[in-house]
Formats: structure tokens, C-alpha cells, sequence
């Protein structure tokens, strides 16, 4: 149907082009849950801190080449299958710092939109590098920030840091879809 409401002329001039081949890839370009592999959830913490500065700024482990089998004094990383995607979860500490990680497989090089939301501020790497992040204090809601990354071929580690102030906090995550080129 799609190739039929080409006009031959047209079709003529393009007739190198693989048409069907073409949109078949952009189609599963643009759908995630098809074509990325999200591994569970990981989390550690709460690391303390004396006050939230502190626990927004300070590295409480190497955040650029996360071991889940190394230990961070009493804290060890817990598989967390119950973390779902799309949906808000409690963590606790005030005055602390909490990491999440998971992988993330994409069977092409590719933007991705995710939305994150996070009581109080936030860090997010990408493979190593800082994605984003903000210095706030507020309670969750879904949706509250949506950050642009840059996916590799392969294997990708995603580390999002919830800095809490006091009280309590949580956080939420979903990918949103690919960011398509203009």
C-alpha cells in the first residue's frame, strides 16, 4: 500500500532505492520494546552524607566503571526485579545517595529519550558518561525530566544517583522512544 500511492515517475527516479527494506528498519528503530533489551534493576545504597550537597556531588563508588560483584563497605548491590518501569518506587535514607544500574542492549548505535522522575536531585550516566542531572529538592512525580542519551551497538550501562535530602525518596524511569534525526 505504501509503495502503490508512490506516482511511477517518481518511483522511476527512486528505483535503487530499497523502499520496503528501508522503512522496515525505521520501524523497528522506532519501536523499544521490540528492539532494546532492558536487563532488572540493581540497586546500593543509601550511602550517608551530612547534608544533601554532599550527598548530590559526592562519588560514593566509581561511576564510571560500576562492578555489581564489589562491596562498598556494609553495602552490596541487590537485584531489584521488582522495579518496573513506568511506575514510581519507594527507596529510602535521608541525607543520602542511592544507585541504581542496569544494562541496557541495542542492537544499533542510536538517541533515546528517557523520563525520569526523583525525590530529591539526580545524576545519570550513560556508558560512563554524565547524561544529565539536577540539583533539587522536591517531592516525585512521573515524568519530571526527560534526558537524551546516547546509545552504542551492543551492551550499554545506565547508572542513575538519587541524592535525598530529608525524608523520604524514590524515583521513577521510562524509555520514551527514539529521538529521531531532522
Amino acid at each position: 500500500a505504501f509503495l502503490a500511492a508512490i506516482p511511477e515517475q517518481v518511483r522511476q527516479r527512486a528505483a535503487h532505492i530499497e523502499f520496503p527494506a528501508a522503512l522496515a528498519r525505521w520501524e523497528a528503530k522506532l519501536d523499544l520494546t521490540k528492539s532494546l533489551g532492558l536487563s532488572n534493576w540493581y540497586r546500593i545504597g543509601p550511602f550517608d552524607a551530612p547534608e544533601f550537597d554532599e550527598a548530590h556531588d559526592k562519588s560514593f563508588l566509581d561511576e564510571t566503571n560500576v562492578d555489581l560483584t564489589q562491596a562498598h563497605g556494609d553495602l552490596k548491590w541487590e537485584e531489584m526485579s521488582q522495579f518496573v518501569d513506568g511506575k514510581v518506587h519507594k527507596l529510602h535514607g535521608g541525607n543520602s545517595a542511592t544507585y541504581l544500574y542496569r544494562s541496557i542492549h541495542s542492537p544499533a548505535a542510536r538517541q533515546v529519550e528517557f523520563s525520569l522522575g526523583t525525590d530529591d536531585g539526580f545524576k545519570l550516566w550513560v556508558n560512563g558518561k554524565v547524561a544529565g542531572e539536577k540539583k533539587v529538592r522536591r517531592g516525585v512525580r512521573p515524568n519530571q525530566d526527560r534526558l537524551q542519551a546516547s546509545l552504542i551497538e551492543g551492551e550499554n550501562i545506565l547508572l542513575p544517583k538519587v541524592a535525598n535530602a530529608d525524608g523520604g525518596t524514590a524515583f521513577f524511569f521510562r524509555a520514551l522512544g527514539y529521538v529521531l534525526p531532522v
